[in-house]
């Protein structure tokens, strides 16, 4: 092999490296301010901003509860009232009755249905006649409901009814129906 020359070794430098910096930055400290202050301005935004929207929802305000006390066994007994029947358990008491309209003239049979459910009659309907032209007032009763018939005449003093009370069939779907004319 082939030995070197000395004198290449020589010439060239050498360079030293130091392990602190000759020229130290003096911005660092700064940049790492502004970061810290950004980071904590950014946190405290979003914790106003989530403070701020729980407190403006609408949140009910608990109303006061107020104490009942429980009767006692012999209280209850006293305050025990029967209840009201239903409309499925309510007997329809009376015929069925149906007042026609027979004048033409609108209201003429709600007129006469109030004034027989204020005499006590609850099965009272209403509609038209098959014609417009009666005149007075005209009662048919099927042979069950004669005696109904001939009551209505004397409660409703009002209306001019025909003298004789006309026989219903007995397939009628009411026990009476009273035809209103002019």
């Amino acid at each position: 092999m082939e030995t070197m020359d000395s004198s290449i070794l020589d010439q060239t430098p050498v360079q030293s490296y130091s392990t602190t910096p000759s020229n130290p930055k003096r911005g660092g400290k700064k940049i790492w301010i502004i970061i810290m202050l950004v980071a904590v301005a950014i946190a405290a935004l979003l914790f106003f901003r989530q403070s701020g929207a729980t407190t403006s929802e609408n949140t009910p305000t608990p109303s006061p509860t107020a104490f009942v006390e429980e009767p006692t066994v012999a209280e209850e007994a006293k305050t025990t009232t029967t209840p009201e029947p239903t409309v499925a358990e309510k007997v329809k008491t009376g015929p069925s009755i149906q007042v026609q309209n027979g004048s033409g003239t609108e209201g003429v049979a709600g007129t006469m249905q109030t004034a027989l459910q204020d005499a006590g009659y609850d099965s009272v309907e209403t509609g038209n006649a098959d014609n417009f032209d009666y005149t007075g007032a005209s009662i048919k009763a099927k042979d069950s409901a004669l005696a109904t018939a001939k009551k209505i005449k004397t409660q409703l003093t009002d209306y001019a009814f025909d003298a004789e009370i006309a026989t219903l069939s007995e397939d009628s779907d009411f026990d009476i129906i009273i035809i209103v004319g002019k």
